[in-house]
């Protein structure tokens, strides 16, 4: 086994430990991702089938790079939580009460959103949309919400029962359900023993970003065999607000029968090391003694700047250098900031320097309007019952559409008649075309069908609708599979994950957790921003791990910039 040499002590424990709960605490750069494939080809290599271990981690990106470093097994079995889950739910979707649907379908939120102001509509009380869907996201991943009164209480939970009730009818399920419905369905699931048995032993990867809802799967899955190796490290934890728990991490180091740590660095420079462990160290749990031997070649600078426009300015201008004398390439280069809006002005400068740049995360693909209305149609050909897929694809307005779902719930007739009944000039001619394309649905091939749905949709487009349109075609058109409701589900999980791009990456920090780069430059580290402002001490614990994971994304030999600003 040639690659067991290639590894250190530490690494080697990890990756052959006979142990069955092992957590592997791994600092940034401390060859993660390494410890985690090795260990599988380990396993693999010592007899254990590839139908016997599954792997989580949380993008699809990384899912993605192990499976590229397991190539030559053949080995697939990585996934994120959310996908894992969806498939089971597709196979036990008639124990868990979806019988009448050959296929669950996702609901994104802006029907969630639909939904819920007609809920509480019909309950005539005044809730924002967002506060209960904040409170159905808290039941659903078994934690806890603050009510003001038992009254809210109550109305909440009319709200959530009307709100499954709802999506059950339709054959839906919105993301929280992917995990919470097989967790909370998983011991009557007929099947559950080969579930089991395919989990003989169970991987996670960034264990601290766990919330409870998946540890708690994550412990139903490996129940059977028990064999569970979670890598993580506590000082990376930064998403609180999505619900990860520092404690699971704490308490599963207490209960674990090997713990391992990982403190060599093969990533950063020893100054870069030193710079963001005399930040850590004040939460007071820095594991271990992190440290490099890699020496350095460029210092961490740290520049004070007078505003945001000259920051932008100064930014941009060593880029420019950087590209044009220092040999770096555009993609080598990353600028990291807290909040998306304060992208706009390095956007500018980037821009009136003709230098290219990739912009992640600022809004997700399918929550443009153009795709969304696409989508919306293209769930609505195979739920034609469903009225709020067609008021958001077809965008008709709140009275139009009032009437419209009255008089369809007062009639026995399909939703589709219903609306050419209401002999509206615009409604009923399109109800009759969208009718006639669901029964010749099959002569359409994928590139006629989208066109033809376009048509159907919009009168003209815009140039912008027109850009975001041909790349939703194109996802569609050049798919592998022949089903447009398995592409827009794919699209719908993976939305927001990064593809490779030749420009400067700007992107929040939060969004370039696990990537790497030659340059990284650091933007507006004042108080307010970074950190945010804060309530408690548990707050700023996790802005300076925010900061923390911000410093440690550097490549061997490569500079640093943290940059702020006088207000």
């Amino acid at each position: 086994m040639e690659y067991l040499e290639k590894l250190n002590p530490e690494q080697y424990q990890a990756v052959t430990t006979k142990s069955k709960k092992v957590l592997v605490i791994a600092g940034a750069g401390s060859g993660k991702t390494r410890v985690l494939t090795n260990r599988i080809q380990y396993l693999l290599d010592n007899g254990v089938s590839k139908n016997e271990i599954v792997a989580f981690t949380f993008t699809n990106r990384a899912a993605m790079e192990m499976k590229y470093r397991l190539e030559k097994y053949e080995f697939k079995n990585i996934h994120t939580f959310h996908s894992y889950c969806y498939q089971i739910l597709q196979f036990a979707k008639d124990e868990i009460g979806f019988q009448k649907f050959d296929k669950i379908e996702l609901a994104f939120e802006e029907y969630e959103l639909e939904l819920l102001n007609k809920i509480t509509k019909e309950l005539n009380v005044k809730i924002n949309p967002k506060s209960l869907m904040q409170y159905i996201s808290k039941r659903k991943n078994n934690l806890k919400y603050e009510f003001k009164s038992v009254d809210e209480a109550r109305i909440y939970n009319q709200v959530y029962f009307k709100f499954q009730e709802y999506l059950m009818n339709k054959g839906k399920i919105d993301f929280d359900d992917m995990i919470s419905l097989v967790v909370n369905n998983f011991d009557n699931i007929s099947f559950k023993n080969a579930i089991l048995d395919e989990c003989k032993y169970v991987l996670v990867d960034e264990f601290q970003d766990t919330n409870q809802i998946q540890f708690d799967l994550v412990k139903k899955l490996s129940s059977k065999y028990n064999n569970l190796f979670c890598v993580g490290d506590q000082n990376q934890l930064i998403y609180s607000f999505r619900s990860s728990d520092i404690k699971i991490i704490n308490d599963f180091k207490e209960e674990a029968d090997e713990t391992i740590y990982l403190n060599k660095n093969y990533r950063s420079a020893s100054n870069i090391l030193e710079s963001s462990n005399s930040l850590i160290k004040h939460n007071h749990n820095l594991e271990g003694n992190i440290y490099s031997d890699i020496p350095p070649k460029f210092k961490v600078t740290y520049h004070e700047l007078p505003d945001t426009s000259y920051q932008a300015w100064d930014v941009t201008n060593i880029i420019k250098n950087l590209i044009d004398k220092g040999g770096y390439r555009p993609n080598e280069i990353a600028v990291l900031f807290r909040n998306n809006y304060q992208s706009t002005e390095i956007e500018f400068e980037l821009r009136k320097n003709k230098i290219p740049y990739t912009l992640y995360g600022k809004m997700k693909f399918f929550k443009f309007e153009a795709t969304k209305r696409m989508i919306a149609l293209y769930q609505f050909l195979d739920n034609p019952e469903d009225y709020i897929l067609f008021r958001q694809a077809v965008l008709i307005d709140q009275q139009i559409f009032d009437n419209m779902v009255e008089n369809y719930e007062s009639n026995s007739i399909k939703l589709l008649d219903s609306i050419i009944n209401l002999n509206n000039n615009k409604l009923s001619p399109l109800a009759i075309k969208i009718k006639d394309l669901i029964n010749n649905r099959n002569q359409y091939d994928k590139n006629r069908l989208f066109e033809y749905m376009m048509t159907l949709i919009y009168d003209e487009l815009t140039d912008k609708q027109q850009e975001y349109l041909r790349a939703l075609k194109d996802i569609i058109v050049n798919s592998e599979s022949n089903k447009e409701s398995e592409i827009l589900d794919n699209l719908l999980l993976n939305e927001g994950e990064n593809k490779d791009e030749m420009g400067v990456n700007l992107m929040t920090i939060h969004k370039a957790k696990g990537l790497e780069f030659k340059c990284v430059f650091i933007i507006s580290v004042n108080d307010g921003i970074i950190p945010s402002n804060l309530k408690n001490e548990k707050d700023i614990k996790e802005e300076r791990r925010l900061l923390y994971g911000a410093q440690r994304l550097q490549e061997i030999g490569t500079c640093q910039r943290i940059c702020s600003v006088n207000f």
